[in-house]
């Protein structure tokens, strides 16, 4: 055995803490992909075909994205990738025709491309980092104090983990930009529904019904979903529901949060349009 001296073995402590993590990370990407894998085979098995994925990193509008594009195609939405039988959100028409389904997933493309299954096709969104960030700090932060800072800090630190929140707003983004997904942003979306909705779907790949994406499109409309989530008496979808709006970081985040992530994520926002 070989006898490392005193004072040499904190220069091997970075190396083997990486070596640590790295393994650590690859195992939950595998257990990650088994319970997709399982997850979309349980689904085929029960009679549905070609899963639809929408991906994005949390608050980015990937629930009403998944509500709308499944509205459109006449399609059930699962929920949340990898998690059978789950309430999230996003999961609501069983009773529609179509055997194609939606899922909607936080993975980070790695996961997704160990899944390597043939028929999924992937749809991304995106949303200017500040209006996340400002609507992170209420969802996953509660508004406690230093909420905002905590929430520029997990989307501005690159942890090169499994999960959305073992990565940076950026790193987690532009994974999925350079795969070359069909990709939409949420401003874009609020902006044109219709129009960008038409667009994406036929850059995806997917046929529709003109007809029917119209009244996806008010069916699915942030007024009319919160009021069924009001008379379903469902607190946690309402609470998943704020308002929405693009700019909403000019209210409600401190203005040095502000300035701290958009130095730290400035090539990936210009590149998006949210910086110039």
């Amino acid at each position: 055995m070989k006898i490392i001296p005193v004072g040499s073995s904190n220069k091997l402590l970075p190396t083997m803490k990486n070596i640590y993590f790295a393994a650590r990370t690859f195992r939950k990407i595998r257990k990650k992909t088994r319970f997709i894998a399982d997850h979309i085979s349980q689904l085929e098995k029960d009679g549905f075909e070609e899963p639809i994925v929408v991906v994005g990193y949390p608050k980015s509008g990937n629930t009403w994205l998944t509500r709308l594009i499944a509205d459109t195609l006449n399609c059930p939405s699962k929920g949340y990738a990898g998690i059978p039988c789950n309430h999230d959100i996003a999961v609501e028409g069983d009773d529609r025709a179509s055997n194609r389904f939606l899922l909607k997933s936080h993975h980070v493309r790695a996961t997704w491309d160990r899944v390597r299954h043939p028929r999924v096709k992937m749809i991304s969104i995106v949303r200017d980092p500040r209006d996340v960030a400002a609507s992170g700090a209420h969802y996953h932060f509660h508004n406690q104090p230093g909420a905002a800072a905590d929430m520029v800090s997990l989307m501005t630190t690159e942890r090169h983990g499994h999960y959305w929140n073992r990565r940076s707003w950026a790193g987690y983004v532009e994974d999925f930009l350079a795969a070359g997904i069909p990709l939409i942003r949420y401003e874009d979306l609020l902006a044109d529904t219709e129009a960008s909705l038409a667009r994406l779907l036929t850059d995806a790949g997917l046929d529709f019904d003109s007809e029917r994406l119209v009244k996806a499109v008010e069916n699915q409309s942030f007024d009319k979903a919160r009021a069924r989530y009001f008379e379903a008496g469902n607190a946690d979808r309402i609470r998943h529901m704020r308002s929405g709006r693009v700019g909403s970081h000019t209210e409600e985040l401190p203005l040095q949060e502000v300035s701290r992530l958009s130095r730290a994520l400035a090539p990936t926002m210009v590149d998006l349009g949210y910086l110039r």
